[in-house]
């Protein structure tokens, strides 16, 4: 089970590990190319919202509170790019992708954490230019993993549409050999925004529907492009963060809807502190 945390304000400090047991990676947010909180003259990118209250604390503070993690059996990582980084106009002339993961493992390991996310969504680039967008996000993943041997950590989270055939994370996993199996470590599946298209366990996890036909779990699965064991459900905990049904706060529509199912767990977006007993039902309910 993992939990996604993209924090909504720069002051949001990482939650005390008491209030998420149940979950096995906390992820913070974000690391970008392109600082949007910054005016354009001075958009140089690098951590913001809860990564950036990590940096500004001490290493003895950081260290204490990792510490507190493992204990509890929980991963500390965060998040890149993100929604907001399409601000970029991401030509691949000033973009140097093996720099930039080489850049990330670094700060992995500078500032005591234990993997990287990779949450790239310039939808309007990767619609206009598929194979060039394959093309970056095997380079920067191959770069972190290179600069960031096992047993860190290294994951996606990817547009559920994407991981059709012919979509541009069909290209990222087969165009470069091993990619998918050593490089990456699982893949958070974001059912976000698509009304209608996931909103029944069938369409969830066998057969979309609507607009996003074709890009179920089991049909992403199914296609070859990821082993189920590493494909994650990735919904928020309410309905008013991503507009699918499933998300019911509680946690028991899709903990009911994932019984005897053989995915690699759930990715929540993102931390609501007064829904604490979410992972518990959901695990509860689906009999993890």
């Amino acid at each position: 089970m993992s939990l996604f945390r993209f924090s909504d304000t720069e002051s949001n400090i990482i939650t005390d590990v008491t209030q998420i047991e149940g979950y096995n990676t906390y992820i913070m947010g974000f690391y970008t190319t392109y600082a949007p909180r910054k005016v354009v003259s001075d958009a140089i990118g690098g951590p913001m919202d809860s990564l950036e209250s990590w940096t500004n604390m001490t290493k003895a503070e950081r260290q204490s509170i990792r510490k507190k993690y493992h204990a509890a059996g929980i991963s500390l990582t965060f998040t890149t790019f993100g929604s907001l980084d399409d601000k970029n106009d991401w030509t691949m002339s000033n973009f140097n992708a093996t720099a930039f993961g080489k850049e990330l493992a670094e700060f992995v390991i500078a500032y005591d954490l234990d993997g990287v996310d990779l949450d790239w969504e310039d939808l309007d680039y990767a619609d206009a230019h598929p194979v060039e967008a394959s093309a970056m996000l095997a380079t920067v993943t191959h770069s972190i993993r290179a600069n960031l041997p096992h047993p860190y950590l290294v994951s996606h989270s990817v547009q559920a549409k994407w991981f059709k055939i012919g979509s541009i994370y069909s290209n990222v996993t087969t165009s470069v050999p091993t990619l998918a199996d050593s490089a990456i470590d699982f893949y958070t599946d974001m059912f976000y925004w698509s009304p209608g298209s996931y909103d029944t366990c069938n369409s969830l996890l066998h057969q979309s529907v609507g607009r996003y036909s074709g890009s179920s779990l089991g049909e992403a699965a199914a296609g070859g492009v990821v082993a189920a064991s590493k494909l994650l459900v990735g919904l928020p905990q309410a309905y008013a963060d991503g507009d699918c049904k499933m998300s019911d706060r509680i946690g028991t529509a899709l903990g009911t809807c994932l019984q005897g199912a053989n995915y690699g767990g759930v990715a929540v977006w993102k931390y609501m502190p007064q829904y604490p007993d979410y992972i518990g039902n959901l695990r509860r309910a689906a009999g993890f």
